[in-house]
């Protein structure tokens, strides 16, 4: 930006900074107040002094018509003693002017005869040559005569006095206003110095997982829960930074073996014959683990990138249908079925569903010595325990349970192989992780199916876990059912 850009960005509000806006909120506000009560302390000490000046005139000309009065309805001579440097006296008839002090120089009276039994009151300037003070006049009738005694007293006090507080707070209400502006910018400064810290700390954090946080501000306030919000964001940045780093690296120490192993394979055939036969079995072998491995981390990428979704088709699926036909594949041991075989509907994706019971008959025939049994059953609510319901919907459009019938789908795979450590029966459903390291790989495992068939079983409002079984392994499935169609209870 240039300077000239900068310079007339300068006067717009919008380039201000909160502070800066803040102070001039407070100036804004508090500038008229302060304007209106000082006019309204002028005016009200002007209207006292005045009022004081009126009544001491008042008495003043009471004083001088009882003596009129008494000493009868002829005219008196106004002597100079009745008036003095502030007070101008006259003695008003009919006929004009009777008397008045020797300082007044007016041939004509100074006011009109006040109101009948009242008291008048005028104010009038210039009454003494050379001199421009202001003089409130007051007249009293004189009783038993027609004439009045008009009595003028000066303002100059009362000017000089409300000249002397309008300059004063002429001077005060600006300071004043100063005083509470750099007041305000202390203040505003002292509350945004923790956001100014957590900016410059943000600022300095240039990639997620390093492990830094915002300055942890000790109040209740807002800027308080910011420097937690923030920092409780960083935390899941990490740890999304740590797991994808590490997934990263899993992925890559997985492909890197079956191509490894495709490599090995063409070096070794292209220097020492080889069983074509035999090479292309290994071949395929090989490539189809790592369509497999390649496909599963795809479908957990789409998944991290989105969070838990719906699935992507939303039809009825018959789970016995789905399970029958998983259990009549050919494998190197055959599949106990259990449980009913009336129709179980859920609501799905039922390829993403097939997936699930694939990956655990596979998992459970891998790892079995000689028996896997797959068993389909319809449980209550009250039957299906908590932590088998999975994390509870984040937005009633997520939550697919709305709607459905009160029975849940459970099908349990079981095989009686060495069985899962309790200990490790939540960490099996991470990614990449193997209880046995040493097993051969030649077995297809890559540690994601477990892990994709638990995402898969959450975005169908359901859950995967791993219990305890009387000999081997034992894997339940928890999915809603619909609210249409047949179901049938079974025990």
């Amino acid at each position: 930006m240039s300077a000239t850009a900068r310079r007339d960005a300068w006067w717009r509000p919008r380039a201000w900074s909160v502070r800066m806006r803040s102070v001039v909120a407070v100036c804004l506000a508090i500038s008229p107040l302060l304007v209106a009560a000082s006019v309204a302390a002028v005016l009200i000490q002007q209207h006292d002094l005045t009022r004081s000046v009126a009544l001491i005139g008042e008495e003043q000309a009471r004083s001088v018509a009882r003596d009129l009065e008494r000493d009868g309805a002829g005219v008196q001579r106004v002597e100079g003693s009745l008036g003095g440097e502030e007070t101008l006296i006259q003695v008003v008839g009919p006929d004009g002017v009777l008397d008045a002090s020797p300082q007044l120089r007016v041939p004509e009276p100074l006011a009109p005869p006040p109101p009948q039994g009242g008291v008048g009151r005028r104010v009038v300037g210039n009454l003494v040559p050379q001199e421009s003070d202001r003089h409130l006049v007051v007249t009293v009738e004189v009783a038993g005569s027609r004439n009045y005694v008009a009595v003028a007293r000066s303002l100059e006090t009362v000017d000089e006095a409300t000249a002397s507080t309008t300059r004063l707070l002429g001077v005060g209400v600006p300071l004043l206003v100063a005083v509470l502006a750099g007041t305000s910018w202390l203040l505003v400064g002292r509350a945004l110095a923790p956001v100014e810290r957590i900016r410059r700390t943000a600022d300095e954090i240039t990639i997620a997982g390093s492990g830094r946080r915002v300055p942890a501000v000790p109040t209740h306030d807002e800027v308080g829960r910011l420097s937690q919000t923030l920092n409780e964001m960083l935390e899941r940045l990490d740890v999304s930074a740590r797991a994808q780093r590490q997934f990263v690296a899993d992925a890559s120490h997985e492909l890197r073996s079956p191509v490894a192993t495709l490599r090995a394979l063409m070096e070794v055939s292209a220097t020492v014959p080889l069983d074509q036969a035999e090479l292309r079995r290994d071949v395929l072998a090989e490539t189809a683990r790592l369509e497999r491995l390649v496909v599963g981390l795809l479908v957990l990428a789409r998944r991290d990138a989105a969070g838990p979704l719906r699935p992507v088709r939303d039809d009825p699926v018959d789970l016995a249908d789905l399970v029958a036909r998983e259990v009549a594949r050919p494998r190197r041991l055959p599949v106990q079925a259990g449980g009913t075989d009336d129709q179980v509907l859920v609501r799905g994706d039922p390829d993403a569903l097939g997936t699930v019971v694939s990956n655990l008959l596979d998992n459970a025939e891998r790892h079995a010595t000689s028996t896997v049994t797959a068993a389909l059953s319809l449980a209550q609510d009250a039957a299906v325990p908590e932590h088998w319901r999975g994390p509870a919907p984040r937005t009633p459009r997520e939550d697919r349970t709305a709607g459905r019938s009160a029975w849940w789908a459970v099908l349990t795979v079981t095989d009686d192989g060495a069985g899962v450590p309790e200990h490790e029966r939540e960490r099996i459903f991470e990614r990449f992780v193997r209880l046995d390291e040493a097993r051969t790989r030649d077995a297809g495992g890559a540690g994601l199916g477990l892990a994709i068939s638990r995402a898969i079983a959450v975005d169908h409002a359901g859950w995967l876990a791993c219990e305890v079984g009387p000999g081997g392994a034992v894997f339940v499935l928890v999915l809603p059912t619909s609210s249409s169609g047949p179901v049938a209870w079974t025990g």
